[in-house]
């Protein structure tokens, strides 16, 4: 299992039909966002850590046969003073949560780079708000056990629900060969991101199944199922955060690294 304590966020950009004098950065977007991976090819049920459900009606999962448990936590820097810029080394923590992925194969260490539109899982609890860097088992105690919670949404905030969405990577054009030759430790990347966060969520659904502490070569771990149903939108301003679909009879198995 592998512990990752970066959070990557991506920022995206529209395109549309009407403009037809796209920048390369919003043409690269907008082929990324065309050719996003919705697919189920193989029953993740013979795996035992997986997520797999229906979005707008067709089957999409992931098993984790090629996928890696990446879990860790996150925390949100704020300056010192309003009039310092932002620098980690002298910022103050303003917030703190805890993340659990499903995470494909990464295709190029050099620049973290996993393998272009392979579906990325994603939930975040709800943020701590407090300067205190805490131990993930803190995290796991508070936030994964059993029971229905809100999902954040346009009027559910961070403080007390999860952040659930599904992201896609892509190469800039015109593509991976292209810049590896230029300069292999600066390859530039854009994505995508379906989220519960930009718009409502009605009659969506949150419920930890199960959460169980198991034992294995001297490890401690916290075996968790997850159902999940929402409304997901593109996490994009300059898509005016525009509805997609409905994710139905979700399903998030995992483990996670207690102690």
């Amino acid at each position: 299992m592998k512990t990752n304590y970066l959070i990557i966020f991506f920022f995206f950009v529209a395109c549309t039909k009407e403009n037809s004098d796209l920048e390369l950065y919003k043409k690269s977007q907008c082929e990324c966002a065309k050719n996003i991976n919705l697919d189920c090819t193989e029953d993740p049920l013979f795996n035992d850590y997986y997520f797999k459900g229906t979005i707008n009606n067709k089957s999409f999962c992931i098993q984790s046969s090629r996928y890696t448990n990446s879990n860790g936590f996150g925390v949100k820097f704020g300056p010192v003073s309003p009039f310092e810029p932002f620098n980690p080394a002298n910022s103050n923590i303003q917030n703190s949560f805890y993340q659990i992925s499903l995470t494909p194969p990464v295709k190029d260490n050099n620049n973290g780079l996993y393998e272009e539109l392979a579906p990325i899982i994603n939930i975040q609890t709800p943020y701590v708000y407090d300067s205190i860097g805490r131990d993930p088992q803190f995290y796991l105690d508070k936030f994964f056990n059993l029971g229905e919670y809100k999902l954040e949404s346009k009027s559910n905030k961070r403080a007390s629900s999860y952040l659930f969405n599904i992201s896609w990577g892509c190469v800039l054009k015109p593509g991976y060969e292209y810049y590896k030759h230029i300069d292999p430790f600066r390859i530039p990347a854009v994505g995508v991101t379906l989220s519960t966060l930009p718009g409502v969520q009605k009659n969506s659904k949150f419920i930890i199944q199960k959460s169980e502490l198991s034992e294995e070569n001297g490890g401690l771990f916290l075996e968790l199922e997850i159902e999940i149903e929402c409304d997901l939108y593109f996490d994009d301003s300059y898509l005016s955060y525009q509805y997609y679909g409905r994710l139905a009879n979700g399903i998030y198995k995992t483990r996670v690294r207690y102690q």
